[in-house]
């Protein structure tokens, strides 16, 4: 196997993209894993289960604080900004971990 790691914070963004890159690497039929970032608001059951059949085995999940506090230190801002919720953040950690993929 060769791998490799997509380091694109914004990765996941384009769902079309996601759905491309997958047909691509099984229509070729490569033999490779890949891990990648994504933010849990981007990412859903479908392109978690394309990216498995793609080679996909870990996903590292960017996920913001809930602490209106900290995210003002760290400039992401208090009006514009919305936390997901733990429910949903926990369901697509779930999700992708059901599918073999490792979250961190």
């Amino acid at each position: 196997y060769i791998y490799f790691y997509f380091v694109d914070d914004l990765f996941t963004f384009d769902a079309e993209r996601i759905k491309k890159i997958c047909s691509l690497i099984e229509k070729k039929n490569l033999k490779i894993g890949w891990q990648c970032l994504a933010r849990v608001d981007q990412i859903n059951y479908e392109m978690l289960k394309s990216m498995k059949v793609a080679g996909c085995f870990k996903i590292h999940f960017g996920i913001e604080s809930g602490n209106s506090r900290i995210l003002e230190g760290i400039k992401k801002g208090r009006a514009n900004y919305s936390p997901l919720s733990n429910t949903h953040t926990a369901t697509v950690c779930a999700r992708s971990s059901l599918l073999g993929c490792r979250w961190g």
